[in-house]
């Protein structure tokens, strides 16, 4: 055979080839549109073979899914692999399907890393509903309600470390700094004695390792694991780079937490109360007392995988929140001036804000849910799943189908949002000044429905408290003829900013 005839016969055999695969394509997106129609599933992109619709949602999948949302509305459908994903992109439907709909979609897609993080489904946040889950739950939240009985013990232990987080912003002397480290402690230290009743130097290594520890977690368990997409990867004798990373710090984390709930348990004592654990310590013994089923279904694991939830969902939100505050109001001046004013004239310079402050300061609460609309803490959310064929907004959702809440959608709904991506904290306050209820807006920043954010009380006082006592004695300052920092986040599990650096200094 002649090299021109040879050539020619590649040429033909290329293109029979990609005829082929078009062909295959095509039918395999006629049958599935077919398919979608008389089921009455939601509409949504065309997904291909094997990969689904992974080339729709690209390396911002954030972004991408809320344009899909524009074009196919509200509620449509995408195929994560071979896995049906249903996204919701609106308040109203979100509501139906977390508040309505409660337990249809109270369970948890099955997902590699989630199971690496979460022992098999052992945590809160990961777990699927069953009677093991809400028992669980039950005990955190019995365990939470111990450990932070009475606002006054809460906020002795946020002012606390609130305290010391000032006295590091004041040894860098209103010099250009990067505040993460000096929010890390603070907040950490705040969980830990939530957790455990004890705390953290800065200079302890161990302080390091759970922040690093943290920001692992946040990086990995996001939606760019292609285990989690294609399973069948999960068999090959090698881990992606993301997975070995989760495991290694699953296993650090691991043996962090098995010391302290030693340590704990050993120097247990009924009646005081350190912290989490030593709560759900007891909330385990008196369940045990009053119900045979408890060691059946709740073993040491789910104890020490609640810890872990409170260890990393306490600190990493509230942190990346409390990041964002301080960079938006950098960006912001007009708005940190509004701050400054509103606290002085109700505060005064005597005295530093308290909980009980809380109503008489709308405009600070407005600033902190306004932030918290703009850079959700997870914006796509945990998945949820379809433990029943159910409808949503008329279309059928199958068993088992993953339900994704497009949380940066909802808050960025331009139907209830005026210029949705402008920071401006007045549109939470009324004519009259006073907070609106969120109830009544596009805005769902800590979930709803059965997997609600267990701490959400906790979190807001700890935010405030963070917030406003930070406004009442610092400025925070863009140095002149330096550009803004970037408000662009870092996606992950959540969302958080970028590192910055900025001025901190005392006001007076």
């Amino acid at each position: 055979m002649s090299l021109s005839r040879f050539a020619a016969y590649k040429s033909n055999m290329f293109t029979e080839g990609l005829v082929f695969v078009i062909t295959v394509i095509v039918l395999y997106c006629t049958i599935q549109s077919w398919v979608n129609k008389t089921m009455n599933y939601p509409p949504g992109p065309a997904a291909l073979p094997i990969i689904g619709n992974l080339y729709n949602l690209g390396t911002v999948p954030l972004h991408n899914l809320t344009k899909l949302s524009q074009k196919y509305g509200n509620v449509f459908q995408i195929f994560l692999g071979s896995q049906r994903a249903v996204v919701v992109s609106d308040i109203t439907t979100a509501k139906t399907a977390l508040l309505r709909n409660v337990n249809d979609f109270a369970g948890r897609p099955s997902l590699h890393s989630g199971d690496i993080y979460s022992h098999n489904g052992n945590a809160i946040s990961f777990g699927n509903f069953s009677p093991a889950w809400k028992l669980q739950k039950k005990i955190a939240h019995g365990a939470l309600k111990l450990c932070s009985a009475g606002l006054e013990k809460l906020e002795k232990i946020i002012c606390r470390e609130i305290e010391e987080v000032f006295r590091q912003f004041d040894l860098n002397d209103g010099k250009l700094h990067n505040p993460s480290q000096s929010i890390s402690l603070g907040v950490l230290n705040i969980t830990c004695a939530l957790t455990f009743g004890s705390r953290y130097s800065d200079c302890d290594p161990e302080f390091s390792t759970v922040v690093e520890l943290n920001d692992t977690f946040a990086e990995t368990l996001g939606l760019g694991n292609l285990v989690d997409i294609f399973p069948a990867l999960k068999h090959l004798p090698f881990d992606s780079y993301n997975i070995r990373r989760l495991k290694e710090s699953v296993q650090e984390r691991d043996r962090i937490l098995l010391k302290k709930y030693k340590e704990q348990l050993e120097t247990y004592e009924p009646g005081k109360i350190r912290g989490f654990t030593d709560a759900l310590i007891k909330v385990m013994k008196e369940k045990e007392q009053d119900d045979n089923k408890i060691n059946s279904l709740i073993s040491e694991d789910h104890v020490l995988m609640s810890m872990a939830d409170m260890f990393a969902a306490g600190s990493e939100s509230i942190t990346s929140t409390i990041l964002w505050v301080l960079l938006l109001l950098n960006n912001h001046p007009g708005v940190q001036e509004k701050m400054h004013r509103e606290l002085d004239e109700v505060i005064g310079r005597e005295r530093l804000p308290s909980l009980t402050d809380k109503k008489n300061l709308p405009y600070v609460e407005a600033t902190l849910a306004e932030v918290l609309r703009l850079r959700p803490p997870a914006p796509l959310g945990v998945p949820h799943k379809a433990l029943v064929d159910t409808t949503l907004n008329g279309y059928n959702i199958p068993k088992d189908t993953t339900l994704i809440v497009n949380l940066w959608a909802i808050h960025h709904d331009p139907k209830y949002w005026e210029s949705p991506t402008r920071f401006d904290p007045d549109r939470f306050l009324d004519k009259n000044g006073n907070v609106v209820n969120p109830a009544s807006l596009s805005y769902l920043p800590f979930s709803a429905g059965r997997r609600v954010c267990l701490g959400e009380l906790m979190a807001k006082a700890e935010l405030f408290l963070f917030v406003s006592q930070l406004l009442h004695q610092f400025k925070i300052e863009n140095p002149p003829n330096y550009p803004f920092p970037s408000l662009e986040g870092t996606i992950g599990m959540g969302l958080k900013p970028k590192p910055y650096t900025v001025c901190i200094k005392r006001r007076f």
